[in-house]
């Protein structure tokens, strides 16, 4: 079943109906499931609101403006780079997508039994080769039940300088994140928060062509040993190596041989790793960068450093 069209759910808004059969009866039943059903439960049989969701959600957002957090913007986190070179101090990016949310969830707001039915998070075919009890996290390389790792995670998110979090509402997106923050009690307006994209969008700064340009970096990732090639075919001369990162598991040796570069920023592609990475090369006063898939977009010529 594929999805509505952006149009057919502007139709959808204001023509839907109630019994409607098939796709469209879906997608109308989620809308009243999302929205108004919580109304009418709030208000009860007895009572009506002569007022529209839309109208509704703005009423209550304004009612909780003193609660709202900035978002960071590309432009203010590239500034915070530049002052904690400035200052010799060490700074880290991480992004935070459904795959870490899943593995600090696990078996504290998400069962784990509940996860493996689910083929979004566990494929059927992974668990074929896996040990029994053991549950390979979809495109994580974590297995889980694995609660040391949760923990790792879950504290990672207080260490790092800029957090990305998902901006879309949905369940395991910023749905999950807003659960996890509520149990931990993270104090999220003392964090410097940003989208989870912000590995794409810092390139719409011209931080990385100032990085690269002005300071020795180290790429870790798969792909960093092409990357390292690219990048001094674009003239970037100051790229000291380049370490690959075979799987999550791997960051404790992976963190090692760092220690045999001189560098002062590192650009990072490694997955759920990448967190883990970029936090604890910080604490050794370097810039560390969770990329995520801009490496893959740099590669593939469908976008380049802006400089």
């Amino acid at each position: 079943m594929q999805k509505p069209s952006r149009k057919e759910w502007l139709r959808l808004k204001k023509m839907g109906y109630a019994d409607v059969q098939g796709q469209e009866g879906i997608a109308v039943e989620s809308m009243y499931q999302g929205g108004d059903v919580y109304v009418r439960n709030q208000l009860g049989e007895h009572s009506f609101l002569p007022h529209n969701i839309q109208d509704i959600i703005e009423a209550g957002i304004k009612s909780l403006e003193k609660e709202i957090i900035p978002v960071q913007k590309p432009d203010i986190i590239a500034e915070e780079i530049r002052k904690s070179i400035e200052l010799s101090q060490g700074f880290s990016v991480i992004s935070l997508g459904d795959g870490e949310m899943i593995a600090m969830a696990h078996d504290l707001l998400l069962p784990t039994k509940e996860l493996i039915q689910n083929p979004r998070f566990v494929y059927p075919e992974l668990l074929k080769h896996s040990p029994k009890g053991h549950y390979p996290l979809l495109h994580t390389g974590i297995t889980i039940p694995n609660h040391t790792v949760r923990e790792l995670l879950t504290n990672n998110v207080l260490e790092a300088d800029a957090v990305g979090i998902p901006i879309a509402r949905y369940p395991t997106y910023q749905g999950l994140f807003n659960q996890l923050a509520a149990h931990h009690k993270w104090p999220l307006k003392k964090m410097l928060l940003t989208t989870s994209a912000i590995g794409y969008r810092l390139n719409n700064t011209p931080i990385y062509n100032e990085l690269l340009t002005n300071h020795k970096v180290l790429l870790i990732g798969n792909l960093m040993h092409e990357a390292e090639q690219y990048f001094k075919n674009q003239g970037y001369t100051n790229i000291v190596g380049s370490i690959p990162v075979p799987g999550f598991d791997s960051h404790p040796s992976v963190l090692e041989k760092t220690k045999d570069y001189d560098f002062d920023v590192a650009l990072v592609a490694a997955g759920v790793a990448s967190n883990i990475i970029c936090v604890q090369l910080a604490k050794r006063k370097k810039i560390a960068i969770d990329i995520g898939r801009l490496i893959d977009e740099l590669l593939s010529g469908k976008k380049s450093i802006k400089r």
